[in-house]
């Protein structure tokens, strides 16, 4: 690794897209027949030559599946936006009308508290929603080698359309109203900029929706333009971008950085979290061993994926860059020719693990003393002892805070048997 001072400067794209042609990742048109031919010698020219590995054959599988994987429609994230789009409008509207209708006589303390939760709200719906927003369309540039790779937040904003104008509208709006609380304008200011706030709040998720529709219009359009992508196209497509730029690196490790790794290492997750569900959606939600054979297979997939990350991290050489592109190529040759047993047979053993399991260990206590103290002192003797009922409620959701913080979760019995035995049965 060279200081970033003396590094030198990226290389080109391989291949440029020209103006005029479509991109089916944007704007959900058809691809040219020119663009299944420009990937194909991208694809050609960028990997590493492997001995055995016919490089043709996996630009030509190459090639025709970027245009799939652009084109396809991710439903669950569409889902999940409108779902968060929707909220966010419905809180805002309730916070900021309750805010509209403080009196004029509120102490200073209710403002800003009002204020505080509207703002929290928003930012945090607005965090919510960038998160879905950058899952809704396949970034051109992690799957297309004739895409120049771009900034991070930049490529959220230029590939999510009117969503990031939503985004820059709704965080707009609320900044007159914090303006307005720190300066001390009065309340009669407050009120018309939470009005006007809520407004153009509206009118930005007005336009969310909108945006909402049309995606689920391109998404329609393109599978019927394109077709579905193949289980392993996504996958595939990722580590082609990952390969070509690897094998670069290898030609010129100096001008090579840690942001250039932190990008491969990232690309090769997302990469091995695709992999491990490549298979889920070929299998009826009801055959639950024909899940689990299925889920396994995509964990060995995903093991044989991660276990780049660690090359990546540790290359000083333009050898080690090398093999990492190489290994990466082998790959993408078993999935040209459709040898699943070729992809997995170096995967290490694997196991399922419970999902759940981790999260009940972790939330379970807190949750039995949040319980806890929402109950007892809602019973006899507690209920009869006003003091005692909120000394033993404080203490309960104290304790839960406790434990959810320190994650001792073998303390929950102890802090509820000190409860019981101060205040319920006292000696």
């Amino acid at each position: 690794m060279m200081s970033r001072k003396s590094r030198k400067p990226r290389q080109r794209p391989l291949a440029r897209r020209s103006p005029d042609k479509a991109d089916p990742g944007r704007n959900g048109s058809t691809p040219r027949s020119d663009d299944g031919d420009e990937r194909g010698r991208a694809a050609e020219r960028a990997l590493p030559p492997v001995p055995g590995v016919d490089l043709g054959q996996v630009a030509r599988c190459y090639a025709a599946a970027v245009p799939r994987v652009l084109a396809a429609p991710r439903w669950r994230a569409i889902g999940a936006d409108l779902m968060v789009l929707g909220l966010l409008v419905f809180l805002n509207a309730m916070v900021g009308r309750r805010i509209g209708e403080l009196p004029s006589a509120s102490p200073p303390s209710a403002v800003l508290v009002a204020v505080a939760v509207y703002l929290a709200v928003v930012a945090g719906g607005c965090g919510l929603l960038f998160l879905t927003a950058r899952s809704l369309r396949t970034r051109p540039d992690t799957v297309d080698l004739t895409v120049p790779r771009s900034s991070r937040v930049w490529a959220v904003l230029a590939t999510q359309g009117q969503h990031a104008w939503v985004l820059l509208a709704m965080a707009i709006s609320t900044l007159p109203l914090a303006v307005v609380t720190v300066l001390g304008l009065g309340f009669d200011t407050l009120r018309i900029v939470a009005r006007d706030g809520n407004v153009i709040f509206g009118a930005a998720g007005v336009v969310g929706f909108v945006d909402w529709l049309r995606l689920v219009a391109d998404g329609m359009g393109g599978i019927r333009g394109t077709g579905r992508p193949r289980p392993l196209d996504r996958v595939a497509t990722q580590l082609t971008v990952v390969a070509a730029s690897v094998r670069r690196a290898a030609d010129d490790p100096e001008a090579i950085d840690h942001a250039d790794v932190r990008w491969w290492v990232g690309s090769l997750e997302r990469s091995a979290r695709d992999a491990g569900r490549f298979a889920l959606r070929s299998v009826p939600w009801w055959d639950w061993e024909a899940r689990h054979a299925a889920h396994l297979d995509g964990l060995r997939l995903a093991a044989v994926v991660r276990a780049h990350k660690t090359p990546l991290t540790r290359a000083m050489s333009g050898d080690d860059f090398a093999k990492v592109a190489n290994s990466l190529t082998a790959g993408l040759d078993a999935w040209s020719r459709g040898d699943f047993a070729a992809l997995v047979r170096n995967a290490p053993e694997v196991t399922r693990r419970a999902r759940l399991r981790p999260v009940l260990a972790r939330l379970g206590p807190p949750a039995i003393l949040i319980g806890s103290g929402i109950v007892l002192p809602l019973l006899p003797p507690l209920n009869a002892a006003p003091e005692a009922a909120a000394s033993a409620r404080t203490a309960l959701l104290v304790g839960a805070a406790m434990v959810l913080a320190t994650g001792s979760a073998q303390q929950a019995p102890d802090y509820l048997k000190t409860v019981l035995e101060k205040t319920v049965l006292p000696k």
